[in-house]
């Protein structure tokens, strides 16, 4: 919400769809509850039917990391919850430069240097990037190049789907001082591979959540 306080609501309705759906979907092991970067991911992967994902899923996970056969993998519009408008998409990867406000001199000239190179210019947002870049600019370069890539079971359909998808992602959503991703790990995945259900991971996941969040200085709110 601010710099200081996070609105953390579990029994928010949109909160709530997501965790019944989940519950549902794990309880008939529809879902692998392997994460993408286990040890066995390579292999459960290969029978992957879908997932949401990060548009650098498909160069560095699917195609470089997973190997998976040509023609086998196609990106689509998300999926919209019953009652709304437009799909809602999450924002994954990408990262954020941070450079310390004790650089001077020569150092911080040369950091000047950097940051501008990894933010803006083509030999790394084009030519060495995995996913959309950020800098607007820059995407459409970086849909050209991809376009020759003959991995996708239809290319053109496949990039279609990139850049609409930034306007998906909430704009409430920001950056924050905690792992939630990790907490997700440390709990959800945790307990699944214990054996435990999903809905006694999410109890686990419900309280050590909003305890990390305070732990990380922040005031937790609910409504």
């Amino acid at each position: 919400m601010n710099a200081t306080t996070v609105k953390i609501a579990f029994d928010d309705p949109k909160c709530k769809r997501a965790e019944e759906l989940l519950s549902t979907l794990t309880g008939a092991k529809a879902l692998s509850t392997d994460g993408i970067f286990d040890a066995d991911a390579a292999n459960v992967g290969q029978k992957l039917v879908m997932s949401p994902g990060a548009v650098w899923w498909g160069n560095y996970l699917f195609e470089q990391t997973w190997k998976l056969p040509k023609g086998s993998m196609q990106a689509a519009t998300g999926l919209t919850w019953p009652g709304d408008s437009k799909p809602q998409m999450g924002d994954e990867g990408g990262g954020l430069w941070g450079f310390s406000s004790h650089i001077t001199g020569k150092e911080l000239k040369n950091t000047l240097v950097f940051a501008k190179f990894v933010s803006s210019d083509p030999a790394w947002q084009v030519d060495l990037t995995t996913g959309l870049p950020a800098f607007t600019a820059m995407q459409q370069p970086w849909l050209d190049k991809q376009a020759g890539d003959d991995f996708y079971a239809d290319t053109k359909a496949t990039l279609a789907t990139f850049a609409p998808a930034i306007d998906s992602v909430p704009g409430d959503y920001s950056y924050l001082l905690y792992d939630t991703g990790g907490e997700w790990t440390s709990t959800i995945g945790k307990d699944l591979a214990a054996g435990q259900s999903f809905d006694q991971a999410w109890a686990d996941f419900t309280k050590d959540l909003p305890a990390k969040a305070k732990a990380a200085g922040y005031t937790v709110v609910t409504q």
